[in-house]
C-alpha cells in the first residue's frame, strides 16, 4: 500500500486502531518527504501591521514589503505543490496587504487558513462572508487587560465579536502565545473561552525569530503547565528543550516552508539561511535544488527552535514511530534522540493540537 493510499484510508476512517493510525501517520509523513511535495506553505504576504505587539516588532519594519499576487499564483501552480497542500495566509496583518481581496480570489477552492489580528473587524467579517473563508485563526493572549498590554491596541472585543459572529460559517481557531507578558491565568481564560464556544484552541511559545525582529529573550513556561492540565508534549517538553535535555530531528523543514513578503524562502521560520527568492528563481527550482536538499540534510539535527510550526510535526512523527518500532530500531534510522525527563510523559496522548 502506498504512502498516499494509507493517508487516504486513514482520513476515510478505515484504519482506526492506534498502531495502524501511527503507522499511517509515519507513512504519510514519508510520502511528503520522499516526493518533495509540500505539506504546508506559510505565506507572509506583507510586513505591514496595524498592531503594536510587544512580542513581535514586525509593525516597525520599513520599508513596507508586499508579496505580489503574481508571485503567489506562481507558487500555488508549482509542481512542488500537491492538491492536498495546505496554506497559511498571514502578515504582518493580512488585511493590510493592498490587494487582500485579489489574494482571497486566488485561493478560492484551496485549503487555507486566514490568520488575522482582527483589528479591522467589520472588514474581516465582510470578507469572510463574501469569500466563504472556511478557516480563520486569530490571536488571543489573555484577558482584555492583558491583550491590550501585549498588543498595544484595545481590540480584544473585536476578536471576540468576529469569533462569535462567524462561528456558524467558519472554523474558528484562537491561538494563545505563552510569553513573558502574560500568565497562567491568561492561558486558562482563553482555553475556557474556546471550550465554552467549541472553538479550536492552539498555542505557541514566544521565540526569538529574526523575521519578527524580536528582542526579548525566551523564558521558561510556568511550572503549572503539567500533564494534569494538558496532554500537549509541545508544552510539556519546552522547559526540558530549553535546558538541552530534548533533542529531536527536524523533519518538518522537508514538509513545511515559509515565504517572506520580499520573496525570500528561508530554510525555516527561525534561521537566517535563505534557500532562494521567488522573484529571482522559480519556486520549483528553489525547493527541488541540490542546495536546498543539502541544507535540509545538514540541518536535520539542528534542534535550535521550539516553533510550533515545525516541532509539532517532529514530535508527532517520532512518537508515532515509537508506536510501531522499538527505540533502538528507530535510532538506526534517525540517529539518537531524547524527549527529556520522564516527568509528565504523555506517550498515550500524542498531540491533538491546532496546526495550520
Amino acid at each position: 500500500m502506498s504512502y498516499k493510499t494509507v493517508g487516504s484510508r486513514i482520513k476515510q476512517g478505515c484504519m482506526q486502531t492506534p498502531g495502524i493510525k501511527d503507522l499511517a501517520y509515519v507513512l504519510h509523513g514519508k510520502y511528503w518527504m520522499n516526493t518533495r511535495k509540500l505539506k504546508n506553505i506559510m505565506l507572509y504576504v506583507t510586513n505591514r501591521c496595524n498592531s503594536r505587539c510587544k512580542h513581535c516588532l514586525i509593525w516597525a519594519k520599513r520599508p513596507f514589503e508586499d508579496l505580489s499576487v503574481e508571485a503567489m499564483k506562481h507558487i500555488i501552480e508549482s509542481d512542488s505543490v500537491h492538491k492536498a497542500t495546505t496554506f497559511g495566509l498571514e502578515g504582518g496583518e493580512f488585511f493590510e496587504h493592498p490587494e487582500y481581496e485579489e489574494i482571497l480570489r486566488l485561493f478560492k477552492g484551496r485549503d487555507y487558513t486566514l490568520l488575522t489580528n482582527g483589528i479591522r473587524a467589520d472588514l474581516v467579517i465582510e470578507m469572510a462572508k463574501k469569500h466563504k473563508i472556511k478557516k480563520i485563526n486569530m490571536s488571543l493572549d489573555g484577558t482584555k487587560e492583558t491583550y491590550k498590554y501585549m498588543r498595544g491596541v484595545d481590540t480584544y472585543e473585536n476578536v471576540i465579536r468576529i469569533a462569535l459572529e462567524l462561528k456558524s460559517q467558519s472554523e474558528i481557531f484562537l491561538t494563545y502565545t505563552f510569553s513573558p507578558w502574560n500568565s497562567l491565568s491568561d492561558y486558562e481564560h482563553v482555553k475556557k473561552f474556546c471550550e465554552d464556544n467549541n472553538f479550536g484552541f492552539g498555542y505557541n511559545i514566544y521565540q526569538n525569530m529574526p523575521f519578527m525582529d524580536t528582542t526579548q529573550k525566551s523564558t521558561k513556561l510556568p511550572e503549572q503547565i503539567l500533564p494534569t492540565q494538558t496532554n500537549s508534549e509541545y508544552l510539556i517538553r519546552y522547559n526540558d528543550w530549553m535546558g538541552g535535555r530534548v533533542k529531536l530531528p527536524c523533519y518538518s523543514i522537508q514538509t513545511n516552508v515559509v515565504v517572506h513578503p520580499n520573496g525570500n524562502v528561508p530554510l525555516c521560520q527561525n534561521r537566517g539561511d535563505i534557500l532562494g527568492n521567488v522573484y529571482k528563481q522559480s519556486f520549483d527550482d528553489i525547493w527541488q535544488s541540490a542546495k536546498t536538499k543539502q541544507l535540509q540534510k545538514a540541518s536535520k539535527n539542528c534542534n535550535g527552535c521550539w516553533s510550533s510550526y515545525h516541532r509539532l510535526f517532529d514530535i508527532k512523527f517520532v512518537r508515532s514511530l515509537e508506536k510501531v518500532m522499538p527505540k533502538k530500531a528507530i535510532e538506526k534510522f534517525i540517529g539518537p534522540y531524547s524527549f527529556g525527563s520522564p516527568n509528565g510523559q504523555t506517550e498515550e496522548k500524542v498531540l491533538n493540537e491546532v496546526q495550520v
